[in-house]
């Protein structure tokens, strides 16, 4: 993927000038604590400029602090992570939960339950021949990407609506990019690449893009490009049905922020998150004075 282009993304036409902060995605106002804190993060290396309004203006986003003790692994803060077996006592199937509790571990040294972690997420790989690409596409496939259904129909998505059911997510990008992360420190930067690959086949206006090289006209149909650079956030396997309603398939500040992270990573060969942003720092940030927000173990 190109970086500069997502980046211009984020600050072309993400950036509310007004509130300081990254709106969710186009058409959508909101402007959330838990995506800029991912911008935060990219903003560190990218515009420090941009990272230190961001920062000054955490505790007045939508939200807030909803999401800290889930990104915060990220940069390797394990003293305010949330490990994900206190999310979801099932979390072993659901990627992104696996994906940061990998992370937990690795930071905090536990590479044998590391090992196990990447063992959950390599087995979640899918290659697609129908998507339409040259040759086998990656994607991972947990319980969200169907809930459980081989097969959807109208029917069933008006059933799933009326009765508030888990809804399905299709392969979201975004876990691809927490694989990616997660396969660098396992060095699996083959892994890595192809999780890389196809995410780049997800950014708007990239010419090797089979989906969006001229950009969304069906979200966008007076400006198809709007969202050139982004990332979008999913992909729904025709072969599973018709496309539920609910995905919008919108280029968003998260997946595209999670998308920079792990491409500068593997681009520059190692991991600059947690050098970059000393973990410290955020007990002033986040919680305040004093650090009420941050969890002591």
């Amino acid at each position: 993927m190109d970086i500069k282009a997502a980046l211009d993304f984020l600050n072309n036409v993400l950036w509310d000038e007004e509130k300081g902060g990254y709106r969710e995605a186009v058409g959508i106002p909101h402007v959330w604590f838990i995506d800029n804190l991912v911008a935060w993060i990219v903003m560190r290396k990218y515009d420090r400029k941009k990272a230190s309004i961001i920062q000054n203006n955490f505790t007045k986003y939508e939200g807030y602090p909803f999401g800290f003790d889930r990104w915060c692994i990220l940069y390797g803060d394990v003293d305010n992570f949330t490990p994900s077996p206190q999310k979801l006592p099932d979390y072993t199937r659901y990627a992104d939960l696996v994906a940061l509790q990998y992370l937990y571990n690795y930071y905090r040294g536990d590479y044998e339950s590391a090992k196990l972690m990447y063992g959950y997420l390599f087995n979640m790989r899918r290659y697609f021949e129908n998507f339409p690409s040259n040759g086998k596409t990656l994607f991972l496939e947990d319980v969200a990407t169907r809930v459980g259904y081989q097969s959807f129909t109208e029917e069933i998505y008006n059933w799933l609506l009326a009765m508030n059911k888990p809804k399905p997510e299709g392969h979201t990008i975004y876990k691809l990019a927490l694989f990616a992360i997660c396969s660098m420190h396992h060095n699996r930067y083959d892994v890595a690449k192809e999780c890389l690959e196809t995410i780049a086949k997800f950014q708007v206006g990239n010419p090797n893009s089979p989906l969006y090289k001229d950009g969304d006209p069906v979200n966008f149909p007076e400006n198809p490009l709007i969202e050139k650079g982004g990332i979008k956030t999913e992909w729904w396997n025709p072969d599973y049905g018709p496309k539920p309603p609910w995905l919008s398939t919108l280029a968003n500040c998260e997946t595209t922020c999670l998308c920079i992270i792990a491409q500068t990573q593997y681009e520059e060969g190692t991991d600059i998150w947690s050098k970059i942003i000393p973990t410290f720092i955020l007990g002033s940030i986040i919680g305040g004075v004093g650090g009420a927000l941050i969890k002591k173990r």
